[in-house]
């Protein structure tokens, strides 16, 4: 590996301040010695004085703040993994900004180059809080580097921070339901109708009392049962603590020195517990380490280990490769970690990459800020030069250059703010905590003043000048992004792409080990197909427990992609086989030796391996071809559809009557819509908007037999008159919905419904 110091000569407890920064200075040698100058890379090795200068000015920021032990644990447990082939992540948040982080194998990040990272969002000079480094590990082996660090510290140093519940609406009606002994009908009734709101909406803990006040249906249920009023009164307190799913904290001492702990079972695994968050442990002193799990870094580990190749060799992979670009041009993103989303997906289609950092750009670029507010249309525009940016000062055009004069960063305004309005790092990062939190235009707005006072004096700016830069900035401030966190983001998506590219078979199989969803599962396997990737079912001779590659192109499904048979079934099966002498290929009948394993199941096991369809890939187009003939030959009286999803994709807006099968429907509400996208309040917003008594609206998410996802949009002044249909709407993924409306120009694959009809399939 080239970087093997002696893991053991450090533990958390230092003897002194000197031995740790004596160690970080010897393991950053070790990581010089591996990361720069065995890489005989003539770039970087051009830049090593810039390289000298950055990890001393890292490190004596480091030093003065006393963070040298918390950087030595974080180094310590992120190489153990790394050197036991378990899949880390690249770096995500701002730790990816830090080359100390680099040089110990924290990230995968080079911040030099990759220059536009800001190191001193990772660690505020003027501050002393303890960063965040969030690490994302293989979510199947995260349970390793726990079991490590208990090894390492001692179990009784190590524990899991809690995290505490609240009250939602759904959560509420099962409780109240449950005490009051509410049917369970009329409990599901209610939870189906529950207007859903996102964290820092002003009504996010009244979805319930909105609920009752705007649907028939829940309100019978509550004159039914007056009882199930008393979830209003829960939701938004605390139900109960749990484990957080990744928080991490070790103690110089034993826990139980500072603070309670408790001892959580889950599947019969015991947990330490301890009895504060990640606010109150930082207060406490432990130190804190996110431990992440992400099924993606499992994917790219499981198809590394199908092709021969080590951790290693994936961190190496070259973020110049044609192959895998193309593929990002030409949309060629499902299974690709953040871009097979819809947004992202057609935000890469729009915007054709044709560099890493334009990646980079597609993961703020999707989100909703600047996709409503016009910034990624104007993204697109300037770089298909169909439109010029607008030049408002040199330091403005320099920070926005690698953006198509866009600022879509948090470190762009950051930049902007300190070099025009020269303010000091300290008033630097009081805004990085304002645009961090979303605390408003207002607090934004205080620091004006300053920045007018210091564009004139510095660069001789007119007030007029200043507030036009102010404006660009504020109205970005609103939802830009982490360029760190992005750059992470976008190498998980190349390793992803890289191996789709190169590595089909591999990649289609770790793929699918993870898709439990079974429209999911079947758009994995229609692309493998159309990728000249063969999929085939069991095979008693040749499956393993899960998905493998096998032969070059083909992917076999495993044991346990047969209905019915879990792990401990499918482990069972192949001891059988590996455990007998066979003279002739075995056959299905022959499993009827295995324990556990009757007539009726292997039947079952039969059948499904000789289905010619056997994984439902073509399921829905039968169901859909059966209904569209039927309304063909006039049945029912509903007008005969005109598109599919893949005709809707095309660009125009058009008269329309779809069919396709409802996945989920989702109550909004426009002022909270709105909120979300401007950051302006409940009270302008009501003031503004056309008829404000009207604030709720649908979206029914559906899909068809295309490639395309079709967002079936109800609007709040139709709202009313569909109200009960949506109500008795089902989303189980059997029944069909035909909508006859207007296709909308723009962003995605929308219909605006002006009517629906729905069909309740047996």
């Amino acid at each position: 590996m080239g970087l093997k110091p002696d893991l053991n000569s450090y533990t958390v407890d230092l003897v002194s301040t000197d031995e740790g920064i004596a160690l970080i200075r010897q393991w950053l040698n070790f990581g010089w010695d591996y990361r720069i100058e065995k890489t005989k890379n003539a770039n970087i090795l051009r830049h090593k004085k810039q390289y000298i200068r950055r990890v001393e000015y890292e490190l004596k920021l480091i030093i003065e703040k006393g963070f040298v032990d918390y950087f030595l644990v974080t180094s310590d447990i992120v190489r153990w993994a790394k050197d036991h082939e378990i899949a880390v992540g690249p770096g995500r948040g701002s730790a990816a900004a830090s080359l100390v982080c680099y040089l110990l194998r924290i990230t995968e990040v080079d911040p030099i180059i990759f220059s536009n990272l800001m190191f001193e969002r990772f660690i505020d000079p003027t501050r002393s809080e303890l960063p965040d480094v969030d690490l994302d590990f293989d979510d199947e082996r995260r349970w390793e580097v726990f079991d490590y660090a208990e090894r390492k510290y001692g179990a009784d140093k190590v524990g899991k921070m809690a995290n505490f519940m609240r009250y939602k609406g759904k959560n509420s009606i099962d409780d109240v339901a449950r005490v009051y002994k509410i049917p369970k009908w009329d409990a599901e009734t209610v939870k189906k109708l529950i207007i859903e709101r996102g964290g820092g909406d002003s009504r996010e803990s009244n979805s319930l009392e909105d609920t009752f006040a705007t649907f028939p249906k829940a309100r019978e249920v509550l004159d039914r049962h007056p009882n199930i009023a008393n979830a209003v009164r829960l939701e938004g307190g605390y139900r109960g603590m749990g484990v957080h799913a990744a928080g991490m904290v070790i103690s110089n001492t034993p826990i139980t020195d500072s603070c309670a702990t408790y001892t959580k079972t889950t599947n019969g695994v015991e947990t330490t517990v301890v009895a504060f968050d990640k606010k109150d442990s930082k207060y406490l002193g432990f130190l804190k380490l996110d431990i992440l799990g992400l099924s993606t870094m499992n994917v790219i580990g499981q198809a590394a280990k199908f092709c021969g190749m080590s951790l290693e060799d994936v961190y190496r992979i070259p973020l110049e490769d044609k192959k895998t670009m193309d593929a990002f041009r030409r949309g060629d993103v499902v299974g690709i970690f953040q871009f097979e989303g819809r947004a992202t997906r057609l935000v890469c289609r729009d915007v054709q990459p044709d560099t890493f950092q334009e990646l980079v750009d597609i993961n703020s670029l999707s989100r909703p800020g600047p996709l409503f507010s016009g910034t990624t249309a104007q993204y697109v525009d300037i770089k298909h030069d169909r439109a010029d940016p607008i030049s408002l000062h040199p330091i403005v055009d320099r920070e926005t250059t690698h953006t198509h004069g866009q600022i879509i960063f948090q470190e762009q305004i950051l930049r902007i703010i300190k070099e025009i309005g020269g303010f000091p790092m300290t008033r630097v990062h009081e805004i990085r905590q304002i645009i961090s939190a979303k605390l408003g235009e207002a607090q934004f707005g205080s620091f004006y003043e300053k920045f007018e006072h210091g564009a004139m004096e510095l660069h001789g700016i007119n007030p007029q000048l200043a507030l036009k830069i102010w404006r660009f900035m504020v109205t970005s401030a609103t939802y830009t992004f982490v360029t760190a966190h992005s750059t992470g983001y976008a190498i998980i998506a190349w390793w992803g792409q890289w191996f789709k590219q190169h590595k089909p078979a591999a990649f289609y199989a770790a793929r699918l080990r993870k898709e439990n969803d079974d429209f999911k599962r079947t758009k994995l396997i229609k692309d493998a197909v159309r990728h000249g990737i063969k999929v085939v079912p069991p095979s008693v001779l040749f499956s393993e427990e899960n998905w493998t590659p096998e032969h070059g192109r083909t992917v076999r499904a495993g044991f346990t992609q047969i209905p019915g048979i879990g792990r401990a079934k499918a482990l069972a099966i192949l001891d059988y086989l590996e455990s007998q002498q066979w003279q002739t290929a075995p056959t299905w009948q022959d499993l009827l030796k295995v324990h556990g394993i009757g007539p009726k199941t292997v039947e079952k096991m039969q059948a499904f391996a000789e289905d010619p369809d056997p994984f439902g890939v073509n399921k829905i187009r039968r169901i859909l071809h059966g209904v569209r003939n039927d309304l063909a030959g006039g049945k029912w009286g509903i007008p005969e559809p005109t598109h599919t999803s893949d005709d809707l994709a095309e660009d125009g807006s058009f008269d329309v009557v779809w069919v396709g099968i409802p996945k989920v429907k989702e109550y909004k509400d426009v002022v909270e819509d709105i909120r979300a996208r401007t950051d302006k309040d409940t009270d302008t917003i009501l003031s503004e908007i056309k008829d404000p008594e009207l604030t709720k609206l649908c979206v029914v998410k559906c899909y068809d037999d295309g490639d395309e996802d079709v967002h079936c949009r109800i609007n709040r002044w139709d709202f009313p008159r569909f109200a009960d249909r949506l109500e008795d709407l089902r989303c189980n993924g059997k029944d069909v919905i035909i909508v006859k409306g207007k296709k909308r120009d723009g962003f995605g694959t929308n219909i605006i419904v002006k009517e629906m009809w729905a069909l309740e399939l047996d």
